[in-house]
């Protein structure tokens, strides 16, 4: 398991039986909101490929083996994995994303929006094999080499990404 190491941070949280859970006060904890079925990520993957992208391994296998929630949110950020559906229709800019104009408005091509860190501001993660599958960017500029190597250092820091 890739995420072993997050395994002792998880809260499930179902709203209406546990609406005593602060996200905004999880410094070390994620706060799992869901598990998307392998279905759903297999539904959502097919919209990629018609780019030629799959989802990232490490970000398919955080999905199955922790789910998606907020990881050490606080009042600053959010820091919320999004689900894959939510992910696309940003990625798209469909539905209700169809008009919205993120704050850091320069998603690539091949950058998929996938962890939000407050309102309309996302990290992203590389989608292009030999050039930047699974990297992580904040605004463009690369802040982990991978998917673990980001939760590891926001477990040390919730807003790393943030400072110079």
């Amino acid at each position: 398991m890739y995420f072993n190491f997050l395994k002792d941070h998880i809260i499930d949280w179902q709203l209406e039986e546990d609406d005593h859970v602060n996200w905004h006060d999880a410094s070390t904890q994620f706060i799992r909101s869901s598990i998307p079925s392998s279905t759903e990520i297999s539904k959502q993957e097919e919209r990629l490929k018609a780019l030629g992208y799959r989802f990232p391994l490490e970000l398919k296998t955080f999905w199955d083996e922790i789910g998606c929630g907020y990881l050490c949110s606080n009042d600053r950020v959010d820091n919320g994995l999004e689900e894959p559906t939510t992910i696309l229709d940003i990625y798209f800019r469909e539905g209700e994303w169809s008009d919205i104009k993120l704050a850091c408005d320069i998603i690539d091509q091949n950058e998929l929006p996938f962890f939000r860190i407050r309102d309309l501001s996302y990290l992203t993660i590389g989608l292009e094999e030999g050039i930047n599958l699974g990297k992580i960017y904040y605004c463009g500029d690369e802040i982990a080499a991978n998917l673990i190597d980001f939760i590891k250092r926001i477990l040390l820091n919730p807003i790393y990404y943030l400072t110079p």
